[in-house]
């Protein structure tokens, strides 16, 4: 609850910053993701603020909803909140593309329960993700494909198909 604060506070000041600054653009995008190492599906909400027309910062919180694992000795279901704050450095190809290369860092929270709801093990801890996107360049509305990387001690792949919307206020000054 700490971090989610937190993170809540670091984008509203984000969003501040923006609105004092000559750059007023911001996007806000929904998407489905997979953690193919955990086999996990998931949402991701995020916002990006725009330093530029090339360089894109924000934040993305995935929730991941219960999934049944078996072990030797039993069931139990995994779950996981993550928070990532990430660059993206976005070159246009052609008219309708923009690729874009990402990097930045995550705190993900996995939850193991019993099958009588009995948490098992709580575990958080810090990654550096790397990773590529691609998106259609339309006016508005941006559809994207996003697969990156999230590794600590273990390493975890991940891949997003989500959509986007751009806000961009004038300077009428």
């Amino acid at each position: 609850m700490k971090l989610l604060k937190h993170t809540f506070f670091l984008s509203l000041f984000t969003i501040c910053s923006s609105l004092l600054t000559g750059q007023r653009k911001i996007g806000v995008d929904v998407a489905a993701i997979r953690n193919h190492t955990t086999k996990q599906n998931g949402i991701n909400l995020s916002a990006f603020y725009f330093l530029n027309n090339k360089l894109s910062t924000g934040l993305e919180i995935n929730r991941f909803f219960p999934t049944l694992k078996s072990k030797h000795n039993g069931s139990y279901r995994i779950s996981a909140w993550d928070y990532d704050w990430n660059i993206h450095f976005n070159n246009s190809i052609g008219k309708f593309w923009t690729i874009y290369p990402l990097t930045g860092i995550s705190y993900t929270f996995e939850k193991e329960q019993n099958e009588q709801n009995t948490e098992l093990v709580r575990t958080g801890r810090f990654y550096f993700n790397v990773g590529a996107g691609i998106l259609l360049n339309t006016k508005r509305v941006r559809p994207h494909l996003e697969y990156f990387l999230a590794t600590n001690r273990k390493t975890e792949h991940y891949l997003l198909v989500g959509i986007g919307y751009e806000f961009e206020w004038r300077d009428y000054r």
